[in-house]
């Protein structure tokens, strides 16, 4: 396979993943709206508060 093939997919495997990173975000929001969820734990003063590594 020419190395432009291969950079061809692995551009559109990147652009799918991106659209599916987007989607995945607005349907966690719109579950937070919809069970009338609070936007505190999302708050980064919580997480470094805690100080656990990869909260932040």
């Amino acid at each position: 396979m020419a190395p432009q093939a291969s950079t061809a997919f692995a551009l559109r495997g990147l652009f799918e993943a991106q659209e599916l990173f987007a989607s995945a975000v607005v349907c966690g929001a719109l579950t937070t709206e919809a069970v009338l969820g609070s936007r505190r734990p999302f708050d980064a003063r919580i997480h470094a508060a805690r100080g656990q590594q990869g909260a932040n």
